[in-house]
């Protein structure tokens, strides 16, 4: 027996209207039951309320690049224990934090160019925040999870290593 899913974000054709989306990558679940997409394509990061034919604009919007207020391919994101959002910046090799209402991101782990040290990531990806609040990344180009707790300058390291492998 087949059950139906329910659409509760886009559906109205690739794009970058905010009631569209264009490649989504990562979701993440707010308490409420909003819906935190990673928009891949658009560059940016929206917020879908249950039941809206719209999404909201949290993070990005402004092309692609390296200043704050931009994102360059989103691939991940997560929601804090205090309503931040964190973006992982594929492009970028960073992951920021988005307060509520912010305009711009804060540098919150890697971002000093794409690398293999602790203090640098290469092509973040999946985020995961814990009840504590520290925030794990799979950092896909150096083959690695990491784990960056409160304003540490650098990640340590939780799995893997900076060498692709099929071993156990």
């Amino acid at each position: 027996q087949q059950h139906p899913g329910e659409l509760v974000a886009g559906g109205n054709g690739k794009g970058d209207g905010l009631d569209q989306l264009n490649e989504p990558r990562a979701v993440a679940v707010e308490r409420d039951g909003s819906i935190v997409i990673a928009d891949l394509w658009n560059h940016r990061v929206v917020r879908w309320a249950p039941g809206a034919s719209s999404g909201e604009l949290l993070a990005g919007g402004h092309g692609p690049g390296k200043d704050l207020h931009q994102v360059s391919w989103p691939s991940g994101v997560a929601v804090d224990p205090f309503g931040n959002v964190l973006v992982s910046d594929y492009l970028q090799h960073r992951v920021t934090l988005w307060e509520p209402g912010a305009e711009e991101g804060k540098l919150c782990a890697g971002g000093r160019g794409q690398g293999s040290e602790l203090w640098q990531l290469s092509a973040p990806s999946g985020l995961f925040v814990d009840a504590a609040g520290a925030l794990f990344i799979a950092d896909s180009g150096n083959h690695r999870i990491v784990k960056w707790a409160g304003k540490t300058p650098q990640g340590e390291l939780v799995a893997g290593t900076e060498e692709a492998g099929f071993g156990f």
